[in-house]
């Protein structure tokens, strides 16, 4: 499984994403598990600020017409997902090189976007991004930092059934904000993640 998951260095391939979201907003959104109960708050913003909708893997429960793209990164939800991925309509944000290994791209709209993992790090750019998570939340943030935008929105981060993820993701969204002061992060629907305390 690691041989398969094999981190390339080279990014010259992948897509651009720099400036691609400039002066836009960004909703990203995660499958939570009272977000059933968001739904109609979630359209309802969409609907009135027009943000680009970012979906965290195959989330079925927002209408496909409201999403924009959808993002995976992590290779054990790839494994499950990818049967998927050729059916969407929308474009899929994922590392090409973790999906040619078990999967067909030429049939997936594919934005082919590199990630390098490494200790500390949180950065996005053109072609690729430098995180420590493994997250698929730390993958998108790096995305979107990349793609210009200062506003991002967060729903469905309601908290996990494993605690782990839940520090988790709070470390995420912790480190994003110590090393991205100049974006704007905050949740449209409730959530256990913090977005003011003292870095």
């Amino acid at each position: 499984m690691k041989k398969i998951f094999e981190e390339n260095e080279n990014f010259a391939n992948c897509d651009n994403a720099k400036n691609i979201f400039k002066n836009k907003k960004v909703l990203i959104v995660s499958q939570g598990n009272k977000e059933i109960k968001n739904i109609k708050k979630i359209i309802k913003f969409i609907r009135k600020n027009m943000p680009i909708v970012i979906n965290l893997n195959i989330n079925t429960l927002i209408p496909e017409k409201f999403v924009n793209y959808y993002i995976a990164s992590n290779k054990n939800r790839i494994i499950l997902d990818f049967p998927k991925y050729t059916k969407l309509k929308k474009k899929l944000i994922a590392p090409k090189k973790f999906l040619e290994k078990i999967c067909n791209t030429s049939k997936i709209n594919l934005f082919n976007y590199g990630v390098r993992y490494k200790k500390s790090k949180f950065d996005g750019y053109a072609k690729y991004c430098e995180i420590e998570s493994k997250l698929v939340l730390a993958y998108a943030l790096g995305f979107v930092k990349a793609s210009g935008s200062k506003k991002i929105y967060l729903a469905g981060f309601d908290g996990y059934n494993e605690k782990k993820l839940n520090l988790q993701s709070q470390d995420v969204v912790r480190n994003f904000i110590k090393k991205n002061k100049e974006i704007n992060i905050k949740s449209v629907t409730p959530t256990f993640l913090k977005f003011d305390e003292k870095i």
